[in-house]
């Protein structure tokens, strides 16, 4: 299951209010749901109730988010936001910092 893609929250945007109520309702992703993401994964983990594997995701725009989001009990993590704003090297980043975990 993918925890949490999109969010439409606005806590945790730095866009003036005003101006985001213009923009409309639509989903948020990115660094504005990473915090709350990993927090879902690690609820959803520790419960123990899950008979599923998660896939993380939410805001992961560096290794580090990434092996956030593994700690926290996901078993994959999806990459888009954070793909498109700092590039395909991103991969090679996440994927260099797990093997040294």
């Amino acid at each position: 299951m993918i925890i949490s893609n999109t969010t439409i929250s606005r806590e945790n945007l730095k866009a003036d209010a005003d101006e985001v109520k213009n923009l409309g309702a639509g989903g948020l992703s990115g660094k504005p749901l990473q915090s709350r993401s990993t927090e879902i994964i690690r609820y959803l983990t520790q419960s123990k109730k899950v008979k599923f594997d998660i896939i993380g995701v939410g805001g992961i725009h560096s290794a580090s988010d990434a092996i956030e989001k593994i700690e926290a009990g996901a078993k994959l993590v999806q990459l888009f936001t954070g793909f498109i704003y700092e590039g395909p090297g991103l991969v090679k980043k996440i994927n260099r910092a797990m093997i040294k975990k």
